[in-house]
């Protein structure tokens, strides 16, 4: 009997010291706890701690105040580094008005190609003179008569030229010489009256014209001191032009 009066004494006074419950807070959408917020109660919703640092100290028991986690410096990634595309190197070539140099012909290339076709004509003594004697020097060769215009435009550059470069490029001026409009008499006459230098080759079999196919003139072939063609042209020249071409047989 005693026993029960005092088990009923204890459960009052037990129930008058004991602490009040706690309330549970609303839910939240956002479970993460701002920076520096303090950890929750015994009995809420822990925040979702993901990627913040272990809190080692300072966390709160029953009765005792917490203290907030020390915020860390946190550093921003950087952003990832691209790798620029490897840079294109345009092709090289010539500006415009210039000729872009000659490559060296690879070994195996055959050493007679482009060679110029031979042919005889004759001097302004009557003798035979063939393109290939005058190999192993540069050569122009044109194609005229003085019945063509156009050649007799041009002759004035080709005979300063000839004045300035005649001891290093060998020049054939040969004529068309048919036996009817154009003789050789004819032509030695026109060399005089205008003072022309240069030396005239007469194709009176018109050998040189066949090996050439002419059938328009002026006509002017460059060909180097091996023989081979550098290079033709249809039509007047002017000296610029002619010059070009005596420019490149020579390598320069």
């Amino acid at each position: 009997m005693l026993f029960a009066v005092a088990a009923a004494v204890y459960g009052r006074l037990s129930g008058r010291y004991a602490p009040p419950p706690v309330p549970v807070p609303p839910a939240v959408k956002n479970t993460e706890a701002p920076p520096g917020a303090a950890a929750s109660r015994r009995g809420t919703q822990a925040p979702d701690t993901t990627g913040l640092p272990a809190q080692t100290s300072g966390t709160s028991a029953a009765g005792t105040d917490a203290q907030p986690p020390v915020p860390q410096e946190t550093t921003a990634a950087a952003p990832p580094v691209t790798t620029p595309p490897p840079a294109t190197v345009p092709p090289t070539t010539a500006p415009p008005g210039t000729v872009a140099p000659e490559t060296a012909p690879p070994e195996t290339e055959d050493p007679n190609k482009n060679t110029a076709p031979d042919f005889p004509v004759l001097d302004a003594d009557g003798n035979t003179v063939r393109l290939s004697d005058m190999f192993g020097k540069p050569v122009v060769i044109n194609f005229w008569a003085t019945w063509c215009p156009p050649c007799r435009s041009e002759l004035p550059a080709f005979d300063k030229l000839y004045r300035q470069h005649g001891n290093e490029v060998s020049f054939m001026m040969i004529d068309l010489t048919d036996g009817y409009r154009e003789t050789v008499e004819g032509v030695k006459r026109f060399i005089s009256e205008n003072g022309y230098t240069f030396p005239v080759y007469y194709d009176t079999e018109g050998s040189a014209t066949e090996a050439y196919n002419v059938s328009s003139i002026p006509f002017t072939v460059a060909v180097g001191r091996n023989g081979n063609i550098v290079g033709t042209h249809l039509g007047a020249m002017s000296e610029a032009v002619l010059r070009s071409y005596i420019n490149a047989i020579l390598g320069g």
